[in-house]
């Protein structure tokens, strides 16, 4: 399935925002999701499931100091 991670167009086989998560990598304690602009909570992670041509974008926190 193709979809949009940070504006880039790549290719998955995962389900789940989870699945994919963490196919790419993310920690996912550590960044925020947005899937077509909408704010994904955490707890949804594991139950949203992908769909083709989605925009998903990942963003973490900037820490001060």
């Amino acid at each position: 399935m193709n979809i949009f991670l940070n504006g880039q167009k790549i290719d998955t086989k995962s389900q789940t925002l989870k699945d994919l998560l963490l196919e790419q990598s993310f920690d996912i304690k550590c960044i925020a999701t947005a899937i077509n602009s909408d704010f994904m909570p955490r707890k949804a992670y594991e139950t949203k499931v992908l769909e083709e041509n989605m925009h998903i974008e990942v963003v973490s926190p900037m820490q001060r100091g």
